[in-house]
């Protein structure tokens, strides 16, 4: 996983402001660089809107719906995608409150607060994402989180004692595979959203 994108919609009295930021935010597996971009825009008279305390996921788009398992891709561009998060938290405590980029000197960030798990495995990614509670009396926060991961996804072999991403001259493998993730985030308070299922992730497998 290498990049994490943010669009929110942050609603403060009648003014509607669309922010766009990327940032560093940390997997539990891995550092990822990430970089802040911010934009602000679309002021209009706009009702705010409200939202439950608790995250909601709304909807998770995955972009591409298909790729190349790595050890047959020519391009890392065949191996890449997109889990794109669709939330909103009425109080828009979203994140955690981490320097970025991290300080190798600096105490660990707080727990993780983003989790995908591969439905055929049940192993479950975790992430950290940085801090994206609005400035302004207004803490509404609506928007997506894009997940660019890029970091190995494999078929699984037809025999099951057998190792996934081995050489294709070693182990069988179907023609393709199907992923369904399953995602979930939490707030500060640790308030945790709902479980929603992602749309299937196709692997082309040889």
């Amino acid at each position: 996983m290498r990049i994490i994108f943010f669009e929110t919609k942050l609603f403060d009295g009648y003014k509607l402001r669309s922010i766009y930021l990327s940032g560093y935010i940390a997997p539990a597996i891995a550092l990822t660089t990430v970089f802040f971009i911010l934009a602000i825009s679309g002021f209009g008279c706009v009702k705010p809107e409200t939202f439950p305390v608790e995250p909601i996921i709304t909807q998770v788009e995955i972009l591409p719906d298909t790729i190349k398992q790595t050890p047959f891709a020519t391009n890392e561009q065949e191996t890449k995608f997109t889990i794109r998060i669709h939330f909103t938290d009425g109080d828009g405590d979203i994140g955690q409150i981490c320097p970025n980029p991290p300080n190798p000197n600096d105490p660990p960030c707080p727990e993780d607060n983003t989790f995908i798990t591969d439905n055929r495995t049940e192993f479950t990614f975790k992430y950290k994402i940085p801090y994206l509670t609005p400035p302004g009396k207004n803490k509404t926060l609506q928007g997506y989180i894009d997940i660019e991961k890029n970091d190995g996804s494999c078929c699984l072999p037809v025999n099951p004692d057998d190792v996934p991403c081995s050489p294709i001259t070693e182990v069988l493998y179907p023609p393709a595979d199907t992923i369904h993730y399953t995602v979930q985030i939490k707030d500060r308070a640790n308030h945790f959203s709902n479980l929603f299922k992602a749309p299937p992730l196709v692997l082309i497998c040889k």
